[in-house]
């Protein structure tokens, strides 16, 4: 006899792994207590991980899943892994998550659609390593909407950043707050476009058309909607009188509002 972990309806299950590898489409794999567990899913019907406010001390490693994450915390102390990898399929992180780890946070790598809509990913510092709250690759195309994403700045990290977007992958931010690069907060080589968020560094480069970083007096930098531009020049203004003031003889304002 052993304790059970996780639950799936009135069914129990020792582990994780064959939690997961038993739920079917639209059930809920349910944490009964705080489990230590390295697991990969293998399974692409839509599931839901309830964590109950409980804490996975492991590793979500490589998976092929659809998969919503809510209300619970993981600490990965494993630098072979990533604390969540996804290489197919899809994953939803709900407001409730919390994730620490050694190696990535989070890292979405290949055909994966991805939507983050808050909670904290943060690192745990690790000398040799290059290491991102959220690593995305691949064919990858996430949408954060919330959340704070905390890199390796003053940690014995090598080098990473909060969000790492690399070749061929995009993504796009509507909103959170996100601190810490080594050098870059926000590093991209794929696609990147903001539309909000809360920045301790100037990202004005990955603003989609329309959009500009405000510098408030905390030294932080918020994307909002810009009101104009001067086309000339390319420059974002809050306002038209702004844009109107700034503007030479013979140069062209475009509003946005």
């Amino acid at each position: 006899v052993v304790e059970a972990v996780a639950k799936i309806g009135e069914k129990y299950y020792a582990t994780l792994q064959s939690a997961f590898a038993a739920a079917q489409a639209g059930e809920t794999v349910v944490m009964l207590r705080n489990v230590t567990e390295d697991f990969a899913i293998s399974n692409t019907a839509a599931v839901t991980f309830d964590m109950a406010g409980k804490t996975l001390t492991g590793a979500i490693m490589p998976s092929t899943a659809n998969l919503t994450v809510k209300n619970g915390t993981i600490v990965n102390n494993n630098a072979s892994y990533s604390a969540i990898e996804i290489n197919s399929g899809s994953i939803v992180l709900n407001e409730d998550v919390k994730v620490s780890s050694v190696r990535h946070a989070i890292r979405i790598d290949g055909a994966v659609a991805a939507t983050i809509k808050g909670g904290e990913y943060t690192l745990i510092p690790k000398s040799g390593r290059t290491h991102h709250a959220l690593n995305v690759s691949g064919a990858a195309n996430v949408t954060i909407e919330g959340g704070k994403f905390v890199g390796p700045k003053g940690t014995a990290s090598d080098s990473g950043s909060a969000v790492n977007v690399q070749s061929g992958a995009t993504v796009a931010i509507s909103g959170g707050e996100f601190s810490g690069g080594k050098r870059n907060t926000l590093a991209s080589s794929g696609t990147l476009s903001l539309t909000g968020g809360r920045y301790d560094q100037d990202v004005q480069k990955y603003c989609a058309e329309g959009y500009m970083t405000v510098k408030g007096t905390d030294g932080w930098y918020t994307v909002v909607e810009a009101a104009a531009k001067i086309v000339e020049t390319g420059v974002y203004y809050t306002t038209f009188d702004e844009a109107y003031t700034a503007a030479k003889t013979g140069e062209t304002i475009e509003l946005f509002r």
